[in-house]
């Protein structure tokens, strides 16, 4: 724009001398013709200021992270100027980086009509974010001209974590151990021992609906501990000394746990799930489909950074009693936390998901330690079978 602008001022200065040196009608309409033209122009951008809108296609977007997507933005001219051209500046995912960036759009909009730009996006995290449109600027058909208004709109847009399967992250450890948790508890099993009053996050499956029908008090029935499996998944989000990438971290530790759950669902195990959120007073329950879909769209929306307890206190208020499996997942290889790892592992399962995202090497080997070592690599940089791949050529 601003060399078409020096270019006018060249232009009018060039006007003024020819009609200085050829005094006619010619050479004064084409001076009083260069010297309208910016007034016009600011006609012609005012009226497509008033006349032309623009709004988000849909109220919200929910979509994949690391996935193409569109960004639709609907302009309606509701003048009978052309909007040539229209740009519009907004706050976005940037296909190339894959974060939010500002960018500027163009269009062409016919006069009382509308234009609809698709623009294609990726995000390379998970979590809750907001596409916005910061203003419209309108120029005239040379560019001389511009006038902005600002725009205040808005549409909240959640990319979700990676569907992961266990196999998968498994495939990325080193001296891995097999997950086999026991037979599940189901409530058309008889071979309960004894039953108890209902406690707050008790499966509804299973009630004992006889007994709870004539005491008028709903009753559980309570199995043996041999086969009454109930794993606690801790999810370390503190911050140590060295991260560089707080929402790789974040990404890596929630898609790790979606992946233990979402097995131990499967299998009919009840799963509690410590954040270490300060304002969570209790662990999330998983125990079934419907469960793990709330606690999806929990883990799905969680910050990046948290305000969090300290994971050493996570892992000991941990009941060990009530326990039959402990899954630590972190980003932490101390001497602290193994330490805490071992002496539970003394009384149930304790497997440590150490998530390796700078991938350097293990100080020792941890496969004669009672608790099952994972060593995941590369499990936020890439797909993890790309990951499996990589450690097989190493």
């Amino acid at each position: 724009m601003a060399r078409n602008r020096v270019l006018y001022v060249l232009t009018v200065v060039g006007c003024i001398i020819f009609s200085m040196a050829y005094t006619s009608k010619i050479s004064a309409v084409l001076l009083f013709a260069v010297l309208l033209y910016p007034v016009a122009a600011a006609v012609f951008a005012f009226v497509l200021l008033l006349g032309v809108k623009a709004e988000f296609t849909t109220n919200r977007i929910v979509t994949d992270k690391n996935e193409p997507f569109d960004i639709s933005i609907t302009l309606k001219n509701n003048s009978i100027l052309p909007g040539v051209p229209v740009e519009v500046y907004c706050h976005i995912p940037d296909r190339e980086v894959g974060l939010f960036a500002d960018k500027r759009v163009f269009a062409s909009i016919s006069p009382l009509g509308q234009a609809r730009l698709s623009i294609n996006c990726v995000h390379k995290y998970r979590g809750s974010f907001t596409c916005r449109v910061h203003s419209l600027s309108f120029v005239d058909p040379l560019r001389i001209v511009r006038l902005t208004k600002k725009q205040k709109l808005a549409m909240p847009t959640i990319f979700l974590p990676r569907k992961l399967k266990l196999a998968d992250i498994l495939s990325t450890s080193a001296g891995e151990q097999s997950f086999s948790p026991k037979k599940p508890i189901t409530s058309e099993r008889e071979d309960f021992s004894h039953v108890r009053s209902y406690r707050e996050g008790d499966i509804m499956q299973l009630v004992h609906w006889k007994l709870t029908a004539k005491q008028d008090e709903l009753m559980i029935k309570q199995f043996d501990s041999v086969n009454d499996v109930h794993a606690a998944v801790l999810c370390d989000f503190n911050l140590y000394p060295g991260e560089c990438n707080v929402m790789l971290r974040s990404d890596t530790v929630i898609e790790t746990a979606l992946a233990f759950v979402r097995e131990a669902v499967n299998k009919g195990i009840y799963c509690s799930v410590e954040t270490g959120e300060l304002s969570l007073h209790d662990p999330v329950s998983v125990y079934d489909e419907p469960t793990f879909n709330r606690f999806f769209e929990f883990m799905s929306v969680i910050p990046a950074r948290l305000d969090v307890a300290d994971f050493i206190y996570t892992i000991d208020n941990v009941d060990l009693e009530t326990t039959s499996a402990i899954i630590m997942i972190t980003t932490e290889l101390s001497d602290e936390l193994l330490a805490r790892a071992k002496a539970a592992a003394q009384h149930t399962a304790v497997f440590y998901a150490y998530i390796n995202l700078s991938l350097r090497d293990l100080p020792r080997d941890f496969s004669e330690d009672q608790l099952v070592f994972l060593n995941i690599r590369r499990a936020g940089e890439r797909g993890l079978h790309a990951a499996a791949e990589h450690i097989n050529d190493d």
